[in-house]
């Protein structure tokens, strides 16, 4: 593949990743992710539950099970695409609208995440949000 070809490629990876996410597809999104993917989160804070890094698919699918017991809606939309002088990294951006399951409570946060791929398979994932707006969320 040319590297235009590769960038719309894992472009269309990412758009599929928020898509299953926001479906709840979890099981068909982990096929986007090799078996050593690392997800790194370096400003969650402890308090929310979530971790700061997982690695493996093991550790992802932990993390995507979690989604729909806090949330009862999900949905997650991207908003731009940023490519890299190497095509084999985007820097991507989104925001979520979400809806906790416990208290009835928004969850509307922006995320940007850079994405590092192997080949057509996400290796790694570092996601950057506002952990305060999560924290309020999850709060009672």
């Amino acid at each position: 593949m040319t590297d235009a070809t590769t960038e719309d490629g894992h472009t269309a990876t990412i758009a599929t990743l928020l898509a299953l996410f926001s479906s709840g597809g979890f099981d068909e999104a982990m096929e986007l992710f090799s078996e050593d993917v690392e997800m790194r989160l370096p400003f969650q804070d402890p308090s929310t539950g979530f971790w700061s890094e997982i690695d493996g698919r093991k550790g992802l699918r932990q993390l995507f099970a979690s989604i729909p017991r806090l949330f009862a809606t999900h949905p997650l939309h991207l908003d731009s695409v940023i490519r890299s002088a190497d095509s084999r990294s985007l820097v991507a951006r989104y925001r979520g609208d979400f809806t906790v399951r416990k208290t009835g409570k928004p969850y509307q946060n922006t995320y940007i995440a850079v994405f590092e791929f192997d080949d057509d398979k996400i290796r790694s994932w570092t996601e950057f949000h506002n952990p305060q707006i999560l924290g309020e969320s999850l709060r009672p």
